[in-house]
């Protein structure tokens, strides 16, 4: 997109309800379900989560499951139409948070992820001889995902300070491990001002079928390829700032904010540098 400007325009609704129900006071279940069109794919998701408040609401249990499913017309870098496809995903976790003490939180949790159908993004193409057509890449046909987070926040009273750190590791059966470390500074700079300033490190090694070439005999087989760069080795910055101005505090009235940020995003052979606008109110 970056370079070719493909989704300059682009068009999506979706519709996202949840719906919680509490049989006790510490018991929580949450209903999930919608739908997402966007351009040539459609799909549907819905789930189910479960939470237990522990300790007199000092600690809790998570757990839940979703389904995703997506339907889309693929069409290959050459522009022909392979027909009707779809990939589904089902998704898994367990987790939990602790009060470790009136400033401290802690929470740690797990993910597994299981992938089939059409994986692979279908307009990426491989590099090969000019003299021949580019070849598509081919994913395998299922991929099974691991992730562990470890989440610490740590609140400075006498400063009205917070730090937030986070690690994410990252594993499937595509030989990808990625590493993920976050930071965040939060600092209130009066009764209704606040900045934030972040820093994301993520390192991840290629999976196993990543190339930056292939011979032309490459038509005559099936086996998986792909030269995506999100799906090789590298290792990425990431820095943020950002400025939040509560323009109310009133009960009824509710909760009205306005933002502004900056970050900037590093890796090899890309740059990104964005500023962002917003506005929020919540009662």
């Amino acid at each position: 997109d970056a370079v070719s400007s493909a989704s300059r325009v682009n068009e999506a609704l979706e519709l996202d309800l949840r719906t919680e129900w509490r049989p006790t006071d510490d018991d929580a279940l949450t209903f999930r379900y919608g739908a997402h069109i966007e351009e040539y794919l459609k799909g549907g998701f819905g789930g189910l989560a479960y939470a237990r408040e522990l300790a007199q609401d000092n600690a809790t249990l998570r757990a839940g499951v979703d389904l995703f499913v997506d339907a889309f017309d693929p069409l290959t870098p050459q522009g022909l139409d392979l027909g009707f496809t779809k990939r589904s995903a089902l998704h898994a976790f367990v987790g939990g948070s602790q009060i470790l003490s009136p400033t401290t939180v802690a929470s740690l949790g797990y993910d597994l992820t299981y992938q089939w159908g059409r994986l692979e993004q279908v307009w990426n193409s491989l590099p090969t001889d000019r003299r021949v057509v580019r070849p598509g890449e081919i994913f395998p046909g299922t991929r099974l995902r691991h992730a562990l987070s470890a989440e610490l926040r740590q609140h400075v009273p006498a400063t009205r300070s917070t730090l937030h750190a986070g690690y994410r590791y990252y594993r499937d059966d595509f030989g990808l491990d990625a590493h993920t470390l976050e930071l965040e500074l939060y600092q209130w700079l009066g009764r209704r001002l606040y900045v934030r300033g972040g820093y994301r490190l993520h390192d991840q090694s290629a999976v196993d079928f990543f190339t930056t070439w292939v011979p032309p005999r490459v038509h005559e087989d099936a086996d998986p390829r792909t030269a995506d760069s999100d799906l090789a080795a590298f290792r990425a910055h990431e820095w943020s700032l950002r400025l939040v101005l509560f323009t109310s505090l009133d009960g009824e009235r509710g909760r009205e904010s306005i933002s502004i940020g900056f970050s900037r995003y590093d890796r090899p052979h890309l740059d990104v540098d964005a500023v962002m606008i917003g506005y929020r109110w919540e009662r």
